[in-house]
């Protein structure tokens, strides 16, 4: 868990010593709060690590710590998408000796083969996918892009669907203009409904306007 959290949250450079009521702390908040599930720890401190406020860049007085982030009212706050989650691309995670924490080489394979395995989405769609794979690894394409639905609504726009407010928020904070590069499509245009709510974001040329409504 240490690991993790010093990987995702702290980038690498902090040491944190492990006392005794540390300990107990991380065993409870493990035990009671992520069902003892390693994966479930992981993708909370990712989210942690995808809000502004929590990484100290809005309040300079204030930055998550480890402490903190083990009290349980903060992390029903947190798993309930509080503090901004979702408004910062976080850096590539580091472990404590500075060596970077990247998927294995076979897991990407996998992903690859099964999105040109894909038999419903064109080769440029295809194509998109594989692009965002490389460049943010397996685990982030499962957890953001995996399930995304993606449409050519012309030869040159993109329409990708996720399948959550939440996930359209993340997709939209890791955006980088590079992943149209060299490729048929000018723009992408990440839209979500959930009821009232629309989260519709433009990228690249000739943007449709609008951004996030209804938040």
């Amino acid at each position: 868990m240490l690991e993790l959290w010093t990987a995702l949250v702290e980038g690498g450079k902090c040491q944190i010593e492990l006392t005794n009521k540390r300990i107990a702390f991380l065993k409870q908040a493990f035990k009671d709060k992520f069902d003892s599930c390693l994966e479930k720890w992981e993708k909370y401190c990712q989210d942690i690590a995808t809000s502004r406020f929590l990484m100290g860049e809005i309040k300079s007085s204030f930055r998550a710590t480890l402490d903190w982030a083990l009290k349980f009212e903060t992390i029903q706050k947190i798993l309930e998408g509080n503090y901004g989650i979702g408004d910062r691309n976080p850096l590539p995670a580091m472990s404590a000796a500075g060596v970077f924490v990247n998927d294995s080489k076979i897991e990407i394979v996998r992903e690859a083969e099964a999105i040109q395995e894909a038999m419903n989405e064109p080769q440029s769609v295809k194509a998109f996918r594989l692009k965002w794979l490389n460049k943010f690894g397996a685990s982030n394409y499962r957890e953001r892009f995996k399930t995304c639905v993606i449409e050519v609504a012309d030869e040159t726009t993109l329409i990708l669907r996720p399948g959550s407010r939440y996930t359209a928020k993340l997709i939209s904070s890791w955006w980088i203009e590079a992943l149209l590069d060299d490729s048929p499509f000018k723009r992408a245009h990440i839209i979500q409904k959930e009821g009232d709510l629309v989260f519709n974001k433009w990228f690249g040329e000739s943007q449709g306007g609008g951004g996030a409504t209804g938040a």
